[in-house]
């Protein structure tokens, strides 16, 4: 019998995955694989957002080395925007960074037209701000495979 046939049976998804799941790690936390956003790298990722209501079975899928996998969607956590008085200060100061080196690189320009000058850029750093990173909705599913 499969996995998938014994869940839709009613046999537990611990017992299921102490029957059919070959990965250890996964296998000793009874299929626990955690939350799964939108922007994850793992092959459960577009599995989990196949699945439309909470409890839903996938069906066999293949995710490589040979081995298959199904995966069953535990629960949806809706993400949370930040609130504006929490991401203000840090907004104002990367747009005042933007707006600091756009001036800069029109001075640069006005420069490079009234004066002989020479850049290295080799020898210049550059600052960079990371983009700001949201929280994206996660699924929190539970793999076994065989």
């Amino acid at each position: 019998m499969s996995a998938r046939i014994e869940i839709q049976a009613g046999t537990s998804w611990p017992e299921v995955v102490r029957e059919y799941c070959i990965e250890s790690d996964l296998k000793n936390k009874a299929g626990e694989f955690g939350s799964v956003t939108t922007t994850a790298v793992t092959p459960f990722r577009d599995i989990a957002w196949s699945l439309a209501s909470e409890g839903d079975v996938s069906q066999p899928v293949q995710i490589g080395d040979g081995q298959w996998a199904v995966v069953q969607l535990e629960e949806t956590i809706p993400r949370e925007e930040p609130e504006f008085e929490d991401v203000k200060i840090d907004v104002g100061r990367r747009l005042k960074a933007i707006r600091e080196e756009e001036l800069f690189l029109e001075k640069v320009a006005e420069w490079r037209q009234d004066y002989d000058v020479q850049t290295w850029p080799e020898h210049l750093m550059k600052a960079t701000y990371a983009p700001v990173q949201r929280e994206v909705p996660s699924v929190p599913i539970s793999v076994g495979g065989r």
